[in-house]
């Protein structure tokens, strides 16, 4: 390069995270499958092969044989707490939708008293024991995602089968008239009626006995802002607003489900003794036969994604009922491969 130790000078601060398809809360097992959004609405750098698209237009499809890193995002600042500032900042601002990522982890990492000090080392996250948390919705996050829904339903409504104004599109001559929404969220659901007040472009949420008010929306492109109550609530989101409706907020990622009029399907559930795939990938071998009793966390048989194997674990104490999937076959996320009876049932 032609140049010596002395002659680089230290300009600032750096931070580098990269954004991958994985599931932290499942041991981080790399996930594949199709992205439907991707914003990354920041000014920092962002390296990807991508295309960034809030209209939904372009998918993504993360395929099991390779990395599943989606991007690379690079803050700079005069100092280590400015840039790990801009991360946050930058984090908070960008959506994948359709697929698990590492971004609230990463968020999560950004935001402790000892990532902030400085005072880490590379065995850090196992000595430390961080463990990446399953964030769970508030109140207000059901409220916001309800927002978001019934503002963008009723000007799509409008847009596509009404031909007025922009001032006019709404203006309602009676004010007050109630909506009902049920929206479900892991295992919480939360149903209230939400009223509107088009000519201060304000909203009012009936929860119960509370009542409260949502006003002042600022929207850009694929990112809103809201006040609820006595917070700032902002949200990353990608069109179209499709049910299930993915948000990526500060506190978290949330999938969001509409179920307003009808209940989506159940999950098998934690100890179901039904074992799925939980990636794309090629099933090298079932290690079981139907007959057979095996106990909770035996090995099953061994999944290859992502140039990695992966143990298939019993879940329950029982004998297998039946087994569905032949190895050395391609699966997709959430096929079947087999069923335990529970010893419990």
């Amino acid at each position: 390069l032609g140049l010596d130790q002395d002659d680089i000078e230290l300009n600032g601060h750096a931070i580098e995270v990269r954004l991958y398809a994985e599931d932290p809360a499942n041991g981080f097992l790399p996930q594949a499958g199709t992205i439907t959004n991707f914003l990354s609405l920041t000014t920092a750098r962002t390296d990807t092969g991508l295309e960034q698209d809030p209209y939904g237009e372009t998918h993504h499809d993360i395929p099991s044989a390779y990395d599943p890193m989606i991007a690379k995002i690079i803050t700079h600042a005069p100092s280590r707490n400015e840039a790990i500032i801009k991360m946050k900042e930058a984090l908070v601002r960008t959506l994948v939708a359709g697929i698990p990522t590492n971004r609230d982890f990463l968020l999560q990492v950004l935001r402790t008293d000892t990532f902030e000090g400085g005072d880490v080392t590379t065995n850090w996250l196992d000595d430390e024991g961080v463990i990446p948390r399953q964030v769970e919705p508030e109140a207000v996050d059901f409220y916001g995602a309800i927002i978001q829904k019934h503002f963008h339903q009723n000007d799509e409504i409008v847009h596509n089968h009404f031909s007025i104004s922009r001032e006019l599109r709404r203006w309602s001559n009676w004010n007050g008239l109630l909506a009902r929404y049920s929206f479900a969220c892991g295992d919480e659901v939360k149903t209230v009626s939400i009223r509107s007040f088009p000519e201060d472009n304000r909203y009012e949420i009936i929860d119960g006995e509370k009542v409260i008010s949502a006003s002042k929306p600022r929207h850009t492109v694929g990112h809103s802002q809201w006040t609820i109550g006595e917070e700032l609530w902002s949200t990353c989101y990608g069109f179209p607003i499709a049910n299930p409706m993915t948000l990526a907020t500060p506190r978290g990622t949330f999938i969001f489900h509409d179920i307003s009029f009808g209940e989506p399907l159940e999950a098998d559930g934690a100890g179901s003794g039904i074992l799925r795939a939980p990636m794309h990938g090629l099933l090298l071998s079932v290690d079981v036969k139907e007959g057979d009793t095996v106990s909770e966390g035996d090995k099953l048989g061994t999944l290859e994604a992502m140039k990695m194997q992966h143990p298939l674990r019993a879940d329950v104490t029982g004998v297998v009922k039946t087994i569905s999937a032949t190895p050395n076959t391609q699966l997709a996320s959430g096929d079947l491969i087999l069923e335990i009876e529970s010893e419990d049932n």
